[in-house]
């Protein structure tokens, strides 16, 4: 499954920025709600980094000694290394592999994640394992998305992407962290055709609907296995269920935590 993902969003690196307007505003919207918490921290673990969005976030707004930067893709380096760069007084260290099973690093003062747990498959034993590695009064600021995210192409598909139930999350969280700041919020894109919406996702990395290796390699890879009337199915529908004023909506449904270690 893992190795899906590291392909997509290594096919993606070229488009990705340009694409992920609202991963950007979910990157911006943490960083600046972490900020007027603390702006001070000696060891930061980021994790599922991807070409830097919150990265950038970071080097710019605090203060860091050392900065532990993850991403599922080696091939990040490149975009990661730059904004780096650009804060000499930060020691880097990049630590590429699957975050969900990598060993956590310790005595950090804070991790932070955007738009990436999601794709975890066993997102509560990784909360129970970060936990677990974190210092008490430490902060995990973190994003994700909720379960409308992407709803108009789970109400054609009939399927999705498993996205966290969040009011389970916050029951798994408050087992280790005391909640410091929570919101969630609904952004909605507007395309000229549903195929602009299906180009969109894939220069995002999210090139299935599912989060199983079975469906991903068949029936929703987005282009390459869907024949010619699938995809006229597909925009079809879009058209009947969600054309709007010569446009189409695109759904994201992002959530914003920051925690702080018991």
């Amino acid at each position: 499954m893992k190795q899906i993902i590291q392909k997509r969003f290594k096919k993606s690196i070229p488009t990705y920025n340009s694409q992920a307007i609202v991963q950007q505003s979910m990157a911006r919207h943490l960083a600046d709600e972490l900020s007027r918490i603390q702006q001070h921290f000696e060891e930061v673990y980021e994790f599922g980094a991807g070409t830097g969005l919150l990265t950038k976030q970071m080097v710019d707004l605090f203060f860091i000694q050392k900065y532990i930067i993850n991403d599922l893709c080696v091939e990040m380096e490149d975009s990661l290394i730059p904004i780096l760069k650009q804060n000499e007084h930060i020691h880097p260290i990049l630590y590429f592999g699957n975050a969900e099973y990598l060993p956590i690093p310790e005595a950090l003062d804070l991790v932070v994640s955007n738009a990436a747990i999601q794709w975890f498959s066993k997102q509560q034993d990784f909360i129970s394992r970060l936990a677990t590695a974190m210092k008490k009064d430490s902060f995990f600021a973190f994003t994700t998305f909720a379960e409308n995210n992407l709803i108009q192409c789970k109400k054609i598909l009939d399927k999705g992407i498993n996205y966290p139930n969040i009011s389970n999350m916050d029951i798994q969280l408050e087992n280790y962290f005391e909640i410091i700041y929570a919101a969630e919020d609904e952004n909605v894109l507007w395309f000229s055709s549903p195929m602009d919406i299906l180009r969109h996702l894939k220069e995002t990395g999210v090139n299935s609907f599912s989060q199983t290796q079975t469906l991903i390699e068949n029936e929703t890879d987005l282009f390459q296995k869907w024949t010619r009337s699938r995809l006229n199915q597909f925009t079809d529908l879009y058209h009947d269920l969600f054309f709007e004023s010569g446009q189409y909506p695109l759904t994201y449904n992002p959530v914003y935590r920051i925690v702080k270690r018991k």
